[in-house]
């Protein structure tokens, strides 16, 4: 491993641990020097399999469809990615940081959206599916038209006339039908 040594105290490591969104961290150098259990569940790989590794290495053998931790290399500043892997749709956010000028590290944070995405789109199909009942309603409504005594009918005549008598009926008004 490189000279770099890494170290950060226990509590810090189980906070990261128990995180449901995948956490990374690379060396100066680009070796994976961290890797948490959701990092290791969304990408499908072991940590033991990674730890030590350069990131360059990893995409290059396939590992990873794209390095994140060389771009923050190659630009210096934060960079994100939306990966797809396994079905899954992961948000990859990289961060540097720095010491006197150079990465000292960089920080992967990976977030499944995949799950919020299924959500999106089963309300979006929801919603689509409530609005053509809602223009099944509207057109039935339009066509048939029950009165509060139970009279059925399909004719705007019919609807004239007993929406006339609804407004008529609170009086002592005498009324002939023909």
């Amino acid at each position: 491993m490189s000279g770099t040594s890494f170290e950060f105290n226990d509590d810090w490591k189980q906070f990261m641990d128990v995180s449901y969104d995948g956490f990374m961290i690379s060396d100066s150098e680009g070796r994976i020097v961290y890797l948490n259990p959701a990092s290791e569940r969304m990408d499908g790989v072991r940590k033991e399999d990674i730890l030590g590794r350069h990131a360059r290495d990893l995409k290059d053998e396939g590992v990873y469809e794209t390095s994140v931790t060389e771009e923050v290399f190659r630009t210096r500043r934060p960079s994100n990615v939306m990966e797809s892997k396994d079905d899954r749709q992961l948000l990859i956010t990289g961060m540097p940081i720095f010491e006197r000028g150079k990465i000292k590290w960089v920080v992967i944070n990976m977030r499944d959206f995949t799950e919020l995405n299924n959500i999106q789109r089963d309300v979006e199909k929801a919603r689509r599916q409530a609005e053509v009942y809602k223009r099944e309603l509207d057109d039935l409504a339009g066509q048939i038209f029950l009165s509060k005594n139970g009279v059925v009918f399909n004719s705007s005549i019919m609807r004239k006339i007993l929406s006339l008598l609804e407004r008529i009926a609170p009086t002592d008004v005498t009324v002939l039908l023909e």
